[in-house]
């Protein structure tokens, strides 16, 4: 089975906090890269996240997936929402896809969901 997704987002933060003390400069860089490309804009912050978590899926990115599935709840995002988001990431990939939505994704849905209520 997937590792935790609270796990897996621990120890993203832990290894961003680490790259900027030692490349401040960069880790600056990829902070504001991140967040420029999050912020709503003609797409919500939902929907920015439901196709942020998709391309996770699509790129067999375990951390891509625990981070924009947690904000895409943080954002207002239902199970369905994400699931169905997930659904377009497998029917993109194929197997890959289907592999990393049963394990990684699911896990990051059944995990964050009861926080938001959903």
């Amino acid at each position: 089975m997937a590792r935790k997704s609270k796990e897996i987002l621990r120890e993203l933060e832990s290894g961003f906090e680490a790259y900027t003390k030692a490349y401040p400069k960069r880790g600056q860089f990829m902070s504001s890269l991140h967040d420029t490309c999050v912020v709503p804009g003609p797409l919500d912050k939902k929907t920015v996240h439901l196709i942020a978590v998709a391309l996770g899926i699509c790129r067999m990115c375990e951390y891509c997936i625990a981070t924009h599935t947690k904000e895409a709840f943080e954002a207002g995002a239902t199970r369905e929402e994400l699931v169905q988001a997930g659904f377009i990431a497998m029917g993109m990939t194929g197997g890959p896809g289907v592999a990393y939505n049963v394990t990684y994704f699911l896990n990051a849905v059944n995990e964050f969901a009861p926080e938001y209520g959903k």
